[in-house]
């Protein structure tokens, strides 16, 4: 009688979660190449839940601290949202799991991450702190789309500048994408400040344009319309001494010798033109540093000096070598010697033009 009981009870229990092994065991075939097979199902867990959760692998999909991995959060982070919808009507599910929070983000289904953050408006502080990462910006960064980016940005419980702490802003995020929409998405948020600071790899600081201009990993053609963007941006600083050893953007842009950011930085008005080190940046550019030498400008003949050591200290550095490299060099220091002579025979004219008239006076000539 007790056996016949507790097999009628048995019965009962796995009838209730039949629903959702059998959806549970729908990933896991669909996700074959994934997960391979169950490595170990907890029923007591099962029968507590009645989501079916269970121990299975999930390194591909960045579960960050998060053991074990519910059925429900699975479902999520593959997008599956006949089945995750499915799931989540279940009144048992634990639908503010933290881990239900994150499958969504993974999955970047837009109706699975309202279904579940919609109701939990203040839910995401709680996640950066136990995934030690920002939601935002992993949303920003990630191959989600530009939809679910701006669903995000219009949360009430999102930084747009949070701190970044060594890490991308979120607007550095969006480029690290490479996927523009999601770019323009961020700076366009009515309290982003285009100015947050970050760091580039551990080794420098500056601003998104600063840390833009020195990525090695995107190309230069790949940069240019951000570039672009940034530098129209009202309010952008274009003469923040960023990454490159106290370089501002132009003297980066110059080095780089992307002309057409270096035209476009001198087109603004608020741009410093004769900051300290920006000739001897502009390593390569004859154009650009004719540009720089406008007597209008008021470079000193200390400028054009120090540029000049500049660029012949910088031709020693191998890194910075290469046959074309060397000829706009040495191009750019005829350039800045030719200036310097000027000025040279230009002051002793002046000296010339003050002295011969005194030395008339004093020898009564």
């Amino acid at each position: 009688m007790w056996c016949k009981r507790q097999n009628t009870k048995l019965h009962a229990e796995l009838t209730q979660v039949t629903p959702a092994l059998g959806a549970w065991v729908t990933i896991i075939k669909e996700e074959k190449a994934i997960y391979g097979a169950l490595n170990h199902f907890s029923y007591k867990q099962a029968r507590r839940t009645h989501i079916a959760e269970a121990w299975c692998p999930t390194s591909s999909l960045h579960f960050y601290y998060l053991s074990p991995v519910s059925v429900l959060a699975l479902a999520a982070a593959h997008g599956r949202d006949n089945i995750f919808q499915l799931l989540y009507a279940d009144p048992t599910a634990d639908k503010a799991d933290i881990g239900v929070v994150r499958g969504p983000l993974i999955g970047g289904n837009l109706n699975i991450v309202r279904t579940v953050l919609d109701p939990l408006p203040g839910i995401l502080p709680r996640y950066d702190e136990v995934y030690d990462t920002t939601a935002i910006i992993e949303v920003a960064q990630s191959r989600c789309s530009e939809e679910l980016l701006r669903y995000m940005l219009s949360r009430k419980d999102i930084d747009v500048n949070h701190p970044c702490d060594g890490r991308d802003t979120v607007l550095r995020a969006a480029i690290r994408s490479g996927d523009m929409g999601k770019f323009r998405a961020v700076l366009v948020h009515p309290d982003l400040d285009i100015n947050q600071l970050a760091d580039y790899n551990m080794t420098g600081r500056g601003t998104v344009l600063d840390i833009t201009l020195w990525d090695h990993e995107m190309g230069s053609p790949e940069k240019l319309p951000y570039l672009k963007a940034l530098i129209a941006r009202p309010g952008m600083n274009v003469n923040y001494p960023g990454y490159s050893y106290g370089s501002t953007a132009f003297g980066a842009a110059a080095l780089e010798n992307l002309t057409e950011v270096m035209q476009l930085l001198l087109e603004r008005d608020d741009l410093d033109k004769v900051p300290i080190n920006e000739l001897d940046s502009a390593l390569g550019n004859v154009e650009i540093v004719r540009r720089l030498l406008d007597p209008a400008l008021g470079v000193t003949r200390e400028l054009i000096q120090d540029a000049i050591d500049g660029t012949e200290a910088e031709m020693l550095d191998p890194f910075l070598g290469g046959d074309e490299y060397m000829e706009r060099a040495q191009s750019v220091l005829e350039i800045l010697r030719e200036r310097i002579k000027a000025i040279d025979g230009f002051s002793l004219l002046c000296l010339y033009t003050i002295l011969f008239p005194a030395y008339c006076i004093m020898y009564d000539r």
